[in-house]
């Protein structure tokens, strides 16, 4: 995501990215004359939106992990009948080698 009007992928809760983007924005102080004060400086508010950030992240990566858990343990028994007993068995028992690669 580089460009403004980039998206994140439908799989990443954009909120996250937001919370964190907000934090960063409130911690930074930019001066503005003639007081030379940033109204917008608030680094209690930064560290709220960082702590839900920190959160969003790491249900983002449980998603994450989640998502390989099924992709191993998939069952593949739909198509291939009675020789399949999913996908963690097939790679611990080289299934491809009895059935042919395909």
């Amino acid at each position: 995501m580089r460009m403004p009007g980039d998206r994140p992928p439908p799989f990443i809760n954009g909120s996250v990215l937001y919370y964190g983007a907000l934090a960063d924005a409130l911690r930074l102080k930019i001066p503005r004359p003639p007081d030379f004060k940033d109204p917008w400086h608030n680094p209690d508010a930064a560290n709220v939106w960082e702590a839900r950030f920190e959160r969003g992240y790491e249900d983002l990566v449980s998603a994450d992990n989640s998502k390989a858990q099924v992709a191993l343990t998939w069952d593949y028994a739909q198509w291939f009948g009675s020789t399949s007993m999913g996908a963690s068995w097939n790679q611990d028992h080289d299934v491809d080698s009895v059935l042919g690669n395909w």
